[in-house]
This record gives C-alpha cells, sequence and structure tokens, in this order.
C-alpha cells in the first residue's frame, strides 16, 4: 500500500524523498487500512525508509492488533526497510506544485527520460524489480505473506512488475492514499490481485478497482 496523506499531497507538491510526516486524516487512512491486514497472517513487514511510509505501517499495524510475531524483543515493530522502496527522486523539482510550476510543465517528457539529478519512472521500474525477484519471490515461493509500505509511483512501478500495466502507461494509475492492493500467490504463481476497502470487515468484501485519469500526466 501506499502512505497515508500529507500535506505535500493536498498541495499537490512533488515530494520524492522530502521526507514529510502524515496529516492527521493521513494517520487515520493507516488506522484504516489495518482493518485489511487483521485479516491476514503476515511474515514479513517491509517499508519504505521514508518517515510516511514506515507510520503508515506502525498504524496499520496497531489497529490490526494481530501480529505479535512481527515485534522485536523491545516490542516494537520488527519492519525491514529496503531503499529500493523510496518514492522516485524527483530531483530540482521536489516540493514544487506539479500543476503550476512552468519548469516542470515544460520538462521533456518519457519513460527513461530521469528528471534534473533526479531519477526515470524506468529507474523506479528497475529497482522495484530487482527487489521483487531478489528479495520478494523467494519468500512468496516459500509461501511467506508479506506487506509493503511504499509510494505511489513503486506501487505503479509494482503494478508493471506483476504485468498488470505497460510501464508507457504507469500514469494511468491513480494511487489512492493507504489502499490496500491484495496480490495473491498459489505455489508461487500469481492467482489474484483486489484492491480493497478499508471500510470493509473482510478483504474479500468491496473489491474497488485503482481509478484511471481521464488525461494521465506522464508524471505524478
Amino acid at each position: 500500500m501506499r502512505h497515508g496523506q500529507t500535506q505535500y499531497n493536498i498541495d499537490k507538491r512533488l515530494t520524492g524523498h522530502t521526507d514529510i510526516p502524515l496529516t492527521e486524516e493521513g494517520k487515520d487512512q493507516g488506522r484504516r487500512a489495518g482493518r485489511v491486514l487483521k485479516h491476514f497472517k503476515i511474515d514479513i513487514a517491509y517499508t519504505s525508509p521514508l518517515s510516511r511510509a514506515r507510520m503508515t505501517l506502525v498504524l496499520a499495524l496497531n489497529t490490526a492488533d494481530s501480529h505479535s510475531n512481527l515485534k522485536n524483543k523491545a516490542g516494537k515493530w520488527d519492519l525491514r526497510e529496503r531503499y529500493e522502496l523510496i518514492e522516485k527522486d524527483v530531483g530540482d523539482f521536489a516540493g514544487h506544485n506539479h500543476q503550476t510550476c512552468p519548469k516542470f510543465r515544460l520538462q521533456k517528457r518519457g519513460y527513461d527520460i530521469p528528471l534534473p539529478n533526479g531519477e526515470s519512472n524506468k529507474d523506479v521500474v528497475e529497482r522495484v524489480r530487482k527487489f521483487y525477484e531478489d528479495e520478494l519471490k523467494p519468500l512468496m515461493d516459500q509461501g511467506k505473506t508479506v506487506v509493503i509500505s511504499c509510494h505511489s509511483v513503486v506501487k505503479r512501478a509494482f503494478h508493471v512488475v506483476m504485468g498488470e500495466v505497460q510501464a508507457e502507461r504507469m500514469y494511468e494509475l491513480d494511487i489512492g492514499n493507504a489502499q490496500p492492493w491484495v496480490i495473491s500467490y498459489t505455489n508461487g504463481v500469481k492467482n489474484g490481485s483486489t484492491y480493497v476497502n478499508p471500510q470493509a470487515f473482510h478483504p474479500k468484501t468491496l473489491p474497488v478497482a485503482p481509478k484511471k485519469r481521464s488525461k494521465p500526466p506522464k508524471f505524478g
């Protein structure tokens, strides 16, 4: 799932690696996501190094209150931070409104074109793919269930890696805050992919698909 709401999200500002905290609504979104996590026996929990992703997962696990196996000896959540899950580096555009910044609007677009002093969408997809192939897939082959708290571009990258959308069209997906995406596997083979409404009491209830933008931008 993506992290909960931040003030930069409200202001439509490009965040990237800037460590912006959750709003009160963002915290509530994280807690509501815990209603979904409660219905799964989670073996391993991953998070981006940024606090908005970590706090969303902590709040969700606190609400679920059913994963004591994920706690360390001190009683804290034992979350595995991975740099591969950090948000896309937006470089010189960090903090700028992506709708009104003149230089951003004139920025040359393309799947493999990096932002000035930042990353391209291809860069993000490649690091997510490597993380999936080297670390996640072997765990799922062992029958492990994992939860990941990350960011909008990273989650889009997972859609590409999972074969859900073409790489060049990843920005057609409108990724909501703290919206759990449940991917199921049997014997290492994907056999299910569902977005789940956090208001539901069971993950098989009220599935919702990610919205598609009517006029998708090349960068979000």
